[in-house]
């Protein structure tokens, strides 16, 4: 009888979506048919999860185990320069740990590890991590860094050449990545299999939902733009601020929602936000974490416009998956994966990167005559979502799994 593939699905990232890429990943191996072990920080909330998606009898015969991986935090420990060292020593340990109790539980190796999203920044974890393994790896690559001649003065970052360095370890399998426009480029680079994976979202929404309410109350009538998440550098709050406080804003109003990254900002943007913060009759300043995807996903319902020009970001991002749901024009940078995507599924407007004035021009554009904006735009949200679906996430780890040389 053929045993059924075994796959290790990691992740010790907590922030910004990964629970929700997490357990979806879940799924798809399990309707694949393969035995999963899932270690993640928070597995019991994981187990409730797939158990309410119709995945308790999967729990019950172990083809899906759920496993803690600690999380190492080290806000306590001194001195600080030693923190990155000990935190990649108890992250292996803890892989290293946990796989090795998982295998023996099963009677056997598995025949994958899937790291479920890589970042430039693992790049250090994920290296001693897969040699301390010796075992068969893959995973979703987030970002695609541009090729190094394209970035001024011809040199590539370090942190491209360590991750290309990683990428070629022979144990590697296959790779997913979220840019289809790189996918050809990075499959020259690695030698290995890139297959182009959805950006998935939650779509889960309380109608009526307080936020909801709250915000179309705030807006009383007037078009609402918002910039939601997680709010990094690279989100562009301060330029949207400037334009929140353009004169040419009259008669629009903006929130922000969701923990913002203050040490991560430059003292101008923190200046700027801090006094948009305080036109409390025409911005909605809420930055605090967003408790879930249905609290999340009530501002996107009360949204006229979605603000994603974001500043130095030529990846992929799922506020657009979002916007499509929602069916809510979005707003990106020029010069961006987001652009190529935006044009292609006509789902909104393409701005110069950091220019306030031309955000506003174009919030004015689509919101001053909405019905022509749609006539002229013919957004294809519909089209746009089915490409970043449940079910494209299916086939894409199908693929996958193929070309890494497993059948389920």
């Amino acid at each position: 009888m053929k045993q059924r593939v075994r796959v290790a699905l990691v992740d010790w990232n907590e922030f910004a979506h990964h629970q929700m890429v997490f357990r979806e990943q879940c799924l798809a191996l399990l309707k694949l048919g393969c035995s999963v072990a899932a270690l993640c920080p928070e597995p019991n909330r994981l187990a409730r999860y797939l158990e309410a998606s119709g995945a308790g009898e999967s729990l019950k015969s172990g083809d899906i185990r759920c496993a803690r991986l600690c999380v190492c935090r080290l806000s306590l420990f001194r001195p600080r320069r030693w923190k990155p060292a000990i935190r990649a020593a108890l992250l292996r340990r803890d892989c290293m740990r946990a796989v090795r109790s998982l295998e023996k539980d099963i009677g056997r190796p598995f025949d994958l590890i899937f790291f479920s999203t890589i970042y430039d920044f693992d790049v250090g974890d994920l290296r001693r991590i897969t040699s301390a393994l010796d075992r068969p790896w893959s995973g979703l690559k987030l970002h695609c860094a541009p090729r190094y001649s394209e970035i001024p003065g011809g040199q590539p970052a370090r942190s491209n050449i360590e991750m290309l360095s990683l990428l070629a370890d022979p144990k590697l399998r296959a790779l997913g990545t979220l840019d289809e426009l790189r996918a050809p480029e990075l499959e020259d680079a690695i030698r290995r299999p890139v297959v182009v994976f959805p950006d998935l979202t939650d779509g889960t929404f309380i109608p009526a939902h307080p936020r909801e309410r709250e915000l179309r109350d705030f807006a009383a009538g007037r078009r609402l733009t918002i910039l939601t998440g997680q709010i990094w550098q690279s989100k562009g709050a301060g330029i949207l601020a400037r334009a929140a406080l353009d004169p040419a804003a009259s008669g629009l109003c903006f929130a922000f929602i969701g923990e913002i990254m203050w040490e991560f900002l430059s003292s101008d943007e923190k200046t700027i936000l801090e006094v948009a913060a305080k036109r409390r009759d025409t911005v909605y300043f809420s930055p605090k974490r967003i408790e879930d995807e249905a609290t999340y996903n009530a501002a996107f319902r009360a949204a006229d416009v979605v603000f994603a020009a974001f500043r130095n970001f030529p990846h992929s991002s799922n506020t657009l998956t979002k916007a499509a749901v929602f069916e809510k024009p979005v707003l990106v940078s020029n010069g961006s994966l987001l652009e190529q995507r935006v044009r292609r599924y006509g789902i909104g407007e393409v701005v110069p990167e950091e220019n306030s004035h031309a955000i506003v021009r174009a919030i004015h554009e689509i919101t001053d005559d909405y019905p022509g904006w749609l006539a002229k735009a013919k957004p294809r949200w519909k089209d746009y979502h089915s490409c970043h679906s449940r079910e494209g996430l299916h086939l894409a780890m199908r693929e996958l799994l193929s070309r890494a040389g497993l059948t389920c």
